[in-house]
């Protein structure tokens, strides 16, 4: 077998060969990375990344809160009920009823400003933690929030842009705030 010119002879079962074929896989556009979850993915078609962005957060939110991740470990969390509803938003398939990130973000101020400050000084708790421990730990919880109160530290700080230095690069959104 004669190469063209310019072409390497590929023999089956050498390192060449296993080269060549991860190249032509790479080179041909096959995924690596991302998450299989987002349903624009199913398709090997172009999408809006930016609905696929609101897709991966409300995953992420609720893998990590409301439904917890077998996988990773992460229980699901009592108190966070909320959320619910948005990110059922955020996680349809359909991308075009999905919201926009802004959307998203006022969306979550709104929701924050609605809830009580006794829903915000709750303890949120594993799910599969049973509720009786979820009950003997709040004691120690609530004496901490009583001292933040008589301190009058608030339940979720509420910074806005104005505050905060944009030349030094950061941004505190809601969300990290909530999430940390």
């Amino acid at each position: 077998m004669k190469a063209a010119q310019g072409d390497a002879q590929i023999l089956p079962g050498t390192a060449l060969r296993l080269w060549h074929s991860f190249l032509t896989k790479f080179l041909h556009g096959y995924r690596y990375g991302g998450t299989p979850t987002v349903p624009e993915f199913k398709e090997d078609q172009r999408c809006d990344p930016f609905a696929v962005d609101v897709n991966c957060l409300g995953n992420v939110v609720r893998e990590k809160f409301t439904h917890g991740d077998s996988i990773l470990e992460f229980p699901p969390r009592r108190n966070v009920e909320f959320l619910e509803e948005l990110i059922a938003d955020m996680t349809q398939d359909d991308p075009t009823k999905r919201p926009r990130m802004s959307e998203v973000v006022s969306r979550f101020a709104e929701i924050r400003k609605s809830l009580s400050w006794w829903k915000l000084r709750s303890r949120v708790s594993n799910k599969r933690i049973p509720l009786i421990f979820h009950r003997l730990y709040s004691p120690f919880h609530w004496i901490k929030q009583l001292s933040y109160i008589i301190r009058r530290i608030p339940a979720i700080p509420d910074y806005t842009r104005a505050t905060l230095s944009l030349s030094t690069g950061y941004l505190i959104s809601s969300w990290l705030i909530f999430l940390a």
